[in-house]
Order: C-alpha cells, then structure tokens, then sequence
C-alpha cells in the first residue's frame, strides 16, 4: 500500500501560521509606535486590520503559491520571495480597505512600518523554522527506506531531487546501477549492486519504496517495474515510454518527485485522509486495548508466574510492514525457552510448505495436565490462547504506530528468509492483531498461498468499514472460543 503525501496549499500549514503570527506582530508592534494609543481608538483598529491582514495573506497562499518549494531556496532567493509577497499582500491589503471604505481610517505611516517589520520578521523566521525542519527530518526515527535503480549518469540528480524532498520523510539505503557491480567510490549513496540484482536484495531487506529510472534501458525498467508490483512494493517510475505502461490501472498514481513525473504503482494508494482514520481508529481502540491489557496483567500474570516459572510478557522480532523488523508484545503461553524447542518439532509442522508453525495442542503451550469434557488440553496457556487474551499487548505495539488494529499477521525472520517474491506483498501494510484471513477461519487455513491471497485483498479492498467488519467479526470469534 502507498500512503500519498499531503498535497497543496495547506501542507505548508506551518509557514502559514508563521506569516500570520509575524504580520500581527508587526501591525502591533507599528500601531504601538505610531499611535502610542493616545488619539485613536486603537483596539477598533487592530480588530478590524488584524481580521483583514489573516485573509489577505491566505489568499495569497491559495492563488500564488509562495511556498512552493520553500525548503530548497537560498537564503537570498528566501530574502527576495519574501519581499515579492509583501508587495502581493500590500495591494491586497489595500484593495479590501478600500472595497469595506475603511481606508482613511488606517494610518499610513502604520501601514508602511507594518510591512516593514514584517518582511524583517518573516525572513527571521522562515530561516529558523527551515533549520528546525532540516534538524528534526535528520534525526526522524520513522523514516522511509528508499532504494534507487537507476544509471550512474543519472545517479546524482536523482538523490539530489529526492535528498530535496523533506515533506516525504525518507532515507536513501542505496542504489542499484544498471552495467554496475561495484561503487567506485565516487557515489553519494551506497551502492548496492546491479540493476538486475535489486530484487532479490528488497526480498530480504527493509524497502519502503522504490524510485526507478532506467531511460537508456526501458525494457529493463519495465520488467522491474512489473516484478516489484509482484511483490507489493511501492515503485516511482520515471515515465520512459508512456505507452508501455498501463493506463488503466486502478493501483497507478501520478506524482512529482522534485523536478521528476513519476508513475506510482502499488498495490493500493492511499490517500493522507483515508491514513488518518485508520491511525485515529488504531489510536483509540489501542487506548483502550493497553487499559484491559493493564488490567488482564493484574489477573493473568500470577497465573502464568504460578504454572510457569518466567516472564509475564514474551517479546519477539517479528517482520513488520515492507520487512522493517520491530519488537512485538505477547502474554506468555508456552514454557519459558519454548523457541528453542522449535526446532525439534519441525517434524510435527502441520503446515505443508513449511511457511508458518502450527501444531494442535503445542507441547510447549502452558498446561495444568487435565483434560476438559471433549478431550482438549487444560491450563492457563492454552486458556489464554483460546480466548486470544495473550493478544492483549500488542495494543502497545498498536500505539507505538508498529502495528495496526486490522492488518496481515507478522511473519517470524526465518519464514520471511523463505519468502518467494509473491509472497512479499502481503507485508505491503502495517501488520495487525486480526485481519481478514484470522476470521476466514483462524484455525482451519494452512494454505499459505490463501493466507497471501487474503491479505492481498485485504489491503485492495481496504476501507475503514472493512476494518470495523473485521473487528466486529474477531469479537464474535474470541466470544465463541474460536482462537488457536
């Protein structure tokens, strides 16, 4: 899945609210010093020019644009935009108190030091919010992996456009260069291998997104734009030859990469708002798993202390969205040191391929030693199994952003070592605490290739109804005693 970035006037918020603050200090600290509050009614005034000066500077934002590539100007071309918007704001300022026939009512003198002191004062603050922004990208601990495929002519234009790009939050890992094995030392990146190769390297490793550009070998840009859809990884491809790509394609978004037009394909491209409800419903109900979850720890932890010398809470790396790696919470079901007996039961896999571990009845779950009416194990670990309560702390891997409430189930590192390239894309979202193949039937799917498929079309046909659907549908399922 591709998650778009805020686009237009307003995802420069923060210059905005900048300027407005700088231009109603200025017109105060002007009126201040003109009037000096004797002979005029100087809150009247301020009301009404402090209202006026707000609108006139958003529709400058609107209509002319003047952020637009803010974060990459000298400080003389910012010097010199900022005097080019003051004279824009000036002659709007001027036209609407003209239009309401307030103008004789604004003293000149206040006028001109106002947008004096502006242009003064916004030159002091964009400068210190763009080396705000460049200080708190540099040290940004969710930032997206990049890998680049391109030729080494074009190498360095392209990390200089995306190294420009600080709204999309990324790092660049390295690059593949196509009829390159090896760096030559010369490269502003890492240099990762072949062109050729770079599947096969973001099979196994952390990749976000892909950045493509191969304009003096388009059939092999298009077979690697075709592999990586395969595998679910968002690709940027620099538009060779228009018409080879696919047209129609409900997973292709058209976007700008500093200077370059791209084509993004990914499985699903979803927009900043569709993101943001999905954040805000894992937030939520994530503040309310982590209260049970404190609760369940006061009730279940003696329990599992009581029948099984060790922790209450078991972590384990686990493979989160496009294979960054990430620490994830379990209540303790199995004995302490259970992974190390893993190996040993490998023979009692009940999933044919080998792609995940599932045995009835583990061995190494939790047990009293009885049986209940129908044969089934008894014991705290397979309790808290059954009703899916050693779930519970994730709720903290949900808040920590790691984790989503609905999404694919975190592979172990050793079985995503086995991952073909198909495979891959089911890890093209957050992993969840339940998803669509946990409530196709948790116990009954050992088929690998329908878990893929499931997850697949999961995130295509993701919505926030689809997830509170799954989630009423979980619900249902522990309630029945349907867990593992």
């Amino acid at each position: 899945m591709y998650d778009v970035e805020i686009k237009g006037w307003w995802k420069h918020w923060d210059f905005l609210l900048l300027d407005i603050i700088c231009s109603e200090v200025s017109f105060f600290l002007a009126s201040l010093f003109i009037l000096q509050l004797k002979n005029y009614s100087f809150h009247d005034i301020y009301r009404n020019e402090a209202i006026l000066i707000i609108f006139g500077l958003i529709l400058q934002v609107v209509f002319f644009s003047p952020y637009k590539g803010i974060l990459r100007r000298s400080t003389a071309k910012e010097v010199a935009m900022v005097a080019r918007s003051t004279g824009y704001q000036m002659v709007i300022n001027l036209g609407f108190l003209f239009f309401l026939h307030i103008i004789h009512d604004m003293s000149r003198k206040v006028f001109v030091l106002t947008w004096i002191l502006y242009m003064v004062l916004a030159c002091i603050g964009r400068y210190c919010l763009k080396r705000y922004l460049l200080h708190r990208v540099a040290g940004i601990k969710d930032a997206k992996a990049f890998v680049i495929i391109t030729d080494p002519a074009h190498l360095s234009d392209v990390v200089e456009e995306l190294s420009g790009d600080l709204f999309r939050n990324l790092f660049i890992e390295g690059a593949f260069l196509d009829g390159v094995d090896k760096a030559s030392g010369k490269e502003e990146v890492p240099v990762l291998g072949n062109a050729e190769d770079a599947c096969e390297y973001i099979l196994q490793n952390w990749v976000d997104e892909v950045f493509l550009y191969l304009p003096e070998n388009p059939s092999l840009q298009l077979k690697l734009v075709s592999r990586l859809r395969e595998m679910g990884v968002p690709v940027h491809s620099v538009a060779v030859r228009l018409d080879e790509f696919h047209k129609n394609s409900s997973d292709q978004h058209v976007d700008m990469f500093g200077r370059y037009v791209v084509l993004t394909y990914a499985i699903r491209v979803v927009s900043f708002g569709e993101k943001l409800v999905k954040r805000i419903l894992d937030v939520i109900v994530g503040i309310v798993g982590c209260i049970v979850t404190g609760i369940l720890f006061v009730i279940i932890g003696p329990m599992i202390r009581l029948a099984s010398p060790g922790p209450v809470i078991f972590s384990q790396i686990r493979i989160g969205r496009n294979g960054k790696p990430f620490r994830m919470y379990k209540f303790r079901s199995m004995v302490n040191g259970a992974e190390n007996q893993k190996e040993d039961l490998e023979k009692s896999n009940e999933v044919p391929d080998g792609m995940t571990f599932k045995i009835t009845d583990d061995p190494r779950i939790i047990s009293s030693g009885k049986k209940g009416r129908k044969g089934q194990p008894k014991g705290i670990g397979f309790f808290i199994r059954r009703t899916s309560i050693d779930e519970f702390p994730q709720f903290f891997n949900v808040l920590k952003g790691d984790m989503s409430i609905v999404g694919t189930r975190p592979p172990l590192p050793e079985e995503w070592e086995k991952y073909q390239f198909h495979h891959r894309a089911r890890m093209g979202t957050r992993p969840g605490i339940t998803g669509l193949w946990q409530i196709s039937g948790r116990n009954d799917i050992v088929d690998f290739e329908e878990i893929v498929r499931l997850d697949a079309e999961y995130m295509r046909t993701w919505s926030l109804g689809l997830d509170l659907k799954i989630i009423a549908l979980t619900i249902r399922e522990v309630f029945h005693g349907e867990g593992r």
